[in-house]
């Protein structure tokens, strides 16, 4: 194998990995909310932000075990007014609210998130500005 042949696999790589715009800025927009102090995660907590108002999106995994819990979810926050935004895997949810161990750059041990959400004190970035047109 030729060293031009290592560099063609890695490029092949890093574009398999790019993740699509909007999945782009769901990340951005945890991260924020992660060090806002504006994210919360779980159902409890989740459902005690969303009553009480302070939500603003609530992230939800497709691929969630439970049909009830989606399904409540999705009508409390109806009921609310609050944006549901739905991320196709709960290990990716879990990965960007940081529910995993960093080791040399690389998350690992991830542990799986089906709900959480961002509260409306978050400053409204252009990544936030853009997730809005898109759920309205």
């Amino acid at each position: 194998m030729s060293g031009g042949d290592v560099e063609t696999f890695e490029n092949a790589q890093a574009v398999v990995e790019e993740l699509p715009q909007e999945l782009k800025d769901i990340k951005a927009i945890l991260y924020q909310a992660r060090a806002q102090n504006a994210l919360t995660k779980g159902i409890r907590q989740c459902l005690k932000v969303i009553e009480a108002k302070k939500a603003l999106y609530c992230f939800i995994a497709e691929d969630c075990d439970n049909d009830k819990y989606t399904g409540l979810l999705k009508a409390i926050c109806k009921e609310q007014g609050v944006k549901i935004v739905m991320v196709p895997q709960k290990i990716q949810l879990g990965e960007w609210t940081n529910q995993c161990k960093i080791r040399d750059g690389a998350a690992v041990r991830i542990a799986k998130c089906s709900c959480a959400t961002v509260g409306c004190n978050i400053k409204f970035t252009d990544e936030v500005k853009r997730l809005n047109a898109k759920t309205n």
